[in-house]
């Protein structure tokens, strides 16, 4: 069982998604990029919000265990993979009240460029 002094560490650095959108964002003429927003509301501080990107990627995975004859065992899996995206920062990187996630969101999807 975790100590009490733990938890309260573990509160304070802990946030609820509270909203996820996905989001078709084309890039270039050839590139479309599929990002997933989220926000998030401040453990303890209700009202506070933050937002992140994350762009979803596909990724063909081959595990290396178990083997037989030298070869995986296993076929590779293709997977979705949530990765920070780097093509613009979110407005709301750090938390600051609104009313709601709904203006958090308004907020977001207005001020991101």
């Amino acid at each position: 069982m975790a100590s009490p002094i733990l938890l309260n560490q573990l509160r304070t650095r802990c946030a609820r998604v509270v909203r996820t959108l996905e989001l078709l964002v084309p890039l270039t003429d050839d590139d479309v990029a599929t990002l997933r927003l989220e926000i998030l509301e401040e453990a303890t501080q209700p009202g506070a919000f933050r937002a992140r990107f994350w762009r979803i990627e596909s990724y063909r995975l081959q595990s290396t265990f178990p083997q037989e004859n030298g070869e995986p065992s296993h076929p590779p899996s293709d997977e979705l993979i949530l990765k920070d995206f780097e093509g613009f920062e979110s407005p709301l990187q750090d938390a600051r009240p609104f009313v709601d996630a709904n203006q958090a969101e308004e907020y977001v999807l207005r001020n991101t460029s």
